[in-house]
Parts: structure tokens; sequence; C-alpha cells
């Protein structure tokens, strides 16, 4: 994997945190991972990040496909830590609680370096692994319902079959591009 990958997939085990993406970052921890809320599932994708206290931005405006970091798919009042190389994005479309102006992937490898050496404390730790075990449900309950669309056969047919179809022939690391 990619060391950034490494270390988003790293920080978010040592956190044991949901993580989200918006459309543009699709991809940047792998859906299959146990602690990815995949876009499809938008509704849980909102639960999860209404739902955090703290949120951490990395690399993101949190635009359009974010909802514009709003209520109700994020919590009104909720600690912010948006990291990006761009000073204007700071703070732009969500208020921030801290602001950190550095490179994305530095960033994420100094943190998950400091939370293996520092890792959190364990009761904070078994709150995050049942909140993820809800997302979890709220992700299969998901899956069923466009896995149900996906073997209905009828016209027209549901847009998910196409890219479907493609992630069956198509290797895991091939770039799949809709609009």
């Amino acid at each position: 994997p990619h060391p950034d990958e490494a270390a988003r997939a790293a920080l978010a085990e040592a956190l044991h945190a949901p993580v989200t993406t918006s459309w543009g970052a699709h991809g940047a921890l792998p859906e299959n991972h146990p602690l990815a809320v995949p876009m499809y599932a938008t509704e849980t994708l909102s639960e999860a990040r209404a739902g955090a206290e703290l949120v951490l931005v990395v690399g993101s405006r949190l635009g359009e496909t974010d909802w514009w970091g709003k209520a109700p798919h994020w919590a009104r009042e909720q600690a912010v830590i948006q990291v990006d190389l761009d000073d204007e994005i700071l703070g732009l479309n969500k208020a921030v609680t801290q602001a950190v102006l550095a490179d994305a992937g530095c960033f994420l490898r100094a943190l998950a370096a400091e939370l293996a050496a520092r890792p959190p404390a364990e009761e904070r730790l078994a709150a995050r692994r049942a909140r993820m075990e809800v997302l979890r449900a709220s992700l299969a309950s998901k899956r069923a319902e466009l896995d149900t669309a996906l073997a209905n056969d009828s016209a027209p047919m549901h847009s998910s079959r196409v890219p479907d179809a493609l992630r069956r022939v198509l290797d895991d690391d091939a770039v799949l591009v809709i609009d």
C-alpha cells in the first residue's frame, strides 16, 4: 500500500475511529476495511459524522458531497481539527477548533507514530468499538438493501448494476470513473 494509506489505516486502528470520505477521496482507505464507512451508505455516513464529538478532517474542504459540514449530516456542536496544505481551505466551510497547516501525509504519519508510542486509554477504545458495532450493523443493513436492488433484473435497471458488473471483471486496483 501507499505510505499514506498505511498511515491512514494505522491511525484509524490506533484510535478505533470510523473513517469516512468524500467522493473525491473515495478509496483513501479500502472500503472493505473494518473501520471504513463507504459512500454508498449515506445515512450511515451521516450517522458517523453527526455522532462524533471530535472530527479530524484531513485534506478536505468539506464541500458539496460532504454536505458542507452542516447539520443534520454533521453535529452542530463538535470539535473539528482540520489539516490541509492550503491555508485558504482551513475553516472555509465549517468552523474549526484547530486548524493545522501541513501536508496530509506527513501529518498522518507523525500522528500515527505518536499514537503508537502513546496509545489511547482502553476505556476510550471500548466505547469506540461499541460505537463502531452500531455503525457496522447499519452498514450491513444498507448493504443488504443494495444487494436486493442489484439482484433485481427488471427494467429500468438499478444504476449500481454497471459498477457492480465492472467490479467483478476488473482488478482491485483498477480506476473506475463514473459521472
